[in-house]
């Protein structure tokens, strides 16, 4: 048990028992019952408890004392308690769990274990190999310089004592060359083991080649794998118990894992397609697959650049899909695998991925409701498909997203999601043109507040809802945007000041939304509160330049009766804010009235406040090339008379053309004036 005690306790009890058996004893001398004696078996009970007490030398020693007491009791008579090869294999094996410092002691006290073994009359041969093996294992662990040698002398010794050396001695020996952690060891390690391939009495298996392996792929040689190859291909030469297994597998994947060289990925790839061939395909068992080598693989594959690499992660996750369908239970892909595939696959976005990806959610979602946990998708997985569905397929993005955060926000069950997930689950939500994905991202955002999970929300995540009403082109986001903001603010004007609120990002996105329908009273009122805010101290909230751009931009996106005077006010408001004011405001002031509807009264007053506006911007030199192209847009939009119009377009033209200002956006307005008066005499 690795305690102590544990082993005291068995000791203990057989103190007791040999109490015991003495007093029995004597009373079936009287004619009672024969007593309880203890026997070899008993001893080497106790014997083990030292041995794996976890005791290091001083468990090791005890041990030892009581085998010697049990060599005495023999030789007294007590034949029930002779000592046997296991009896002697514990007791040396125990000077295997020394610490190094004690180490040269323990091979000199297993050899004088041996010692005493080869002169004591065992009762059978039986298991005798065990002992040497055992003085072997102490030899191998010790890394003492001439750790191998003298395990060929104990391959000597085995063979004067009739007895043929095994697979594990062969092992042991191979490991005291490579612990000595020098290349003439290795050599020397790698010398025996051709040797023991030739010699007809034995035959090394897998392990012996393994221990080699492991020491060649821990060197930091740029040809260790090389190397290593070479003995995994003699393993498939030399055949039987010698050919690679589940370890040398696991040895050499594990060390290709911590390359970040393109090329490990590849050999991993064929190592994997090597052994799955030799389990399926030859029925070598000692090869079955299991899910460490085949996530080795996997991640390997996940940090690859190649162009094969989105297929062939791919195909590395279904073959080890059917691994487990058909039956090996050691190979079980989980959260982490999935995560790993479609990670990757969400890199390269593309439908042939999403397609793939879809088909991997799908399989974790059943594999879940069928209740296998340990594959339920996460924000993890969910960020990944969202990250590329967004790309391919925004529609369906914003439907996984309002699908997966309502499923979390109706369980019962506690649902770890981290800052970016739920950015990332908000960004597929603001897809445009939806105005329940909109109501969803609020609602979602509301949640997280709620509850508390504070850590997953900022103001950059709460700019994101203020974004989706933005998109969704509904009039009912108005509603939406009013509502979101007044509790977010009032509450922070009243004195909550932990309250999370939106930057000037968000505020400009939701103040475009209540421009864009008409509700510039609440836009007033809301650019009055983030003055009021900014006066309080919090940053990034006081209206800039792009906050009054996006109110304006937002009053041109439909036509409405009042946009010119919207605008005009709009502007006026800025003024107050801004210490200065550029050509960017101007031109959607100016754009805004060009998109004013109504009669002819209300479209000469909109097109009299879009020439006020451009007298302004040439009074602060504030004029660009998109000024101009912006009044000729609203003098072809505003005025219906084709002679009036134009003579106002031309004026602006030959003015634009005076200052060097021409562009591909002036000449595409103009553009419209020629398709205007097209087959027609000009004015």
């Amino acid at each position: 048990k690795n305690e102590h005690w544990s082993a005291q306790r068995a000791e203990d009890l057989l103190l007791e028992m040999s109490e015991i058996s003495q007093r029995q004893q004597e009373q079936h001398s009287k004619g009672n019952p024969p007593p309880v004696t203890m026997s070899t078996t008993t001893l080497n009970i106790v014997l083990n408890a030292w041995g794996n007490s976890g005791g290091g030398i001083r468990a090791a020693q005890r041990a030892e004392a009581l085998l010697h007491m049990m060599i005495r009791l023999f030789n007294k008579g007590h034949e029930n308690i002779q000592p046997n090869a296991l009896s002697f294999s514990i007791v040396i094996n125990a000077y295997s769990h020394v610490d190094s410092t004690d180490a040269s002691s323990a091979v000199d006290k297993a050899m004088e274990l041996l010692d005493v073994m080869e002169g004591f009359p065992l009762p059978n041969n039986e298991g005798i190999n065990s002992c040497y093996n055992a003085v072997a294992n102490v030899v191998a662990k010790s890394c003492l310089h001439n750790a191998g040698d003298k395990v060929q002398e104990l391959m000597v010794r085995m063979r004067n004592m009739d007895t043929l050396p095994d697979n594990f001695i062969i092992a042991s020996c191979i490991e005291a060359y490579v612990s000595a952690a020098d290349e003439d060891s290795r050599r020397r390690g790698k010398d025996f083991l051709f040797r023991m391939i030739d010699d007809p009495s034995s035959q090394p298996n897998s392990v012996s080649f393994n221990t080699l392996i492991t020491a060649i792929v821990r060197d930091k040689a740029k040809d260790r794998f090389d190397e290593a190859d070479e003995l995994i291909s003699m393993m498939e030469n030399v055949g039987g118990d010698a050919r690679p297994d589940l370890a040398t597998y696991s040895i050499i994947l594990g060390a290709l894992s911590q390359m970040e060289d393109e090329d490990s990925a590849e050999k991993a790839v064929q190592y994997l397609r090597r052994m799955l061939r030799s389990y399926n395909k030859d029925g070598y068992a000692k090869v079955k697959p299991n899910s460490f080598v085949f996530n080795s693989v996997i991640n390997m594959v996940s940090r690859c650049n190649n162009e094969w690499a989105d297929d062939v992660i791919y195909k590395t996750l279904v073959a080890m899909e059917n691994q487990n369908s058909q039956g090996n239970q050691f190979v079980t892909p989980d959260t982490i695998t999935y995560n790993t595939v479609i990670g990757k696959l969400s890199k390269s976005p593309s439908k042939k991925n999403a397609m793939k990806v879809m088909r991997i959610l799908k399989s974790m979602e059943d594999q879940a409701k069928g209740g296998i946990s340990a594959c339920a998708p996460d924000i993890i997985t969910y960020t990944s498909v969202l990250n590329m569905q967004r790309i391919v397929d925004p529609r369906r993005a914003a439907s996984i997203a309002s699908s997966y955060i309502r499923r979390v926000m109706s369980s019962c069950e506690h649902t770890v999601i981290d800052k970016h997930g739920f950015r990332t689950v908000l960004l597929a939500l603001a897809h445009p043109g939806n105005f329940e994905h909109a109501e969803t991202a609020k609602q979602a955002y509301e949640w997280m507040e709620n509850i508390g999970y504070i850590e997953a929300i900022d103001s950059r995540v709460c700019d994101l809802v203020l974004v989706a009403f933005k998109n969704s082109n509904n009039e009912l986001s108005a509603d939406g945007v009013i509502s979101f903001l007044s509790d977010r603010v009032d509450k922070y004007l009243s004195g909550q000041t932990t309250t999370i609120l939106p930057t000037v990002v968000g505020f400009s996105a939701g103040l475009g939304v209540l421009g864009k329908y008409n509700r510039v009273g609440e836009v007033a009122t809301f650019l009055g509160k983030m003055n009021e805010l900014s006066s309080s101290g919090i940053p990034e909230v006081k209206p800039d330049e792009g906050c009054y751009v996006s109110i304006l931009a937002s009053l041109s996106s439909r036509q409405q009766r009042d946009s010119a005077l919207q605008a005009q006010r709009i502007l006026e408001m800025s003024k107050q804010d801004l210490s200065s004011l550029t050509s960017a405001l101007f031109n959607a002031a100016i754009n805004a009235c060009a998109s004013t509807s109504g009669d002819n009264s209300n479209r000469r007053k909109a097109l009299e406040i879009s020439f006020n506006i451009f007298e302004q911007t040439k009074e602060l030199r504030s004029v660009d090339s998109i000024s101009y192209g912006m009044m000729i847009r609203a003098c072809m939009r505003l005025v219906d008379d084709d002679g009036i119009k134009y003579k106002l377009v031309k004026s602006i033209f030959h003015l634009c053309v005076k200052n060097a200002l021409v562009n591909d956006f002036v000449l595409k307005e103009m553009g419209h004036l020629s398709q205007k008066i097209a087959g027609k005499k000009a004015p």
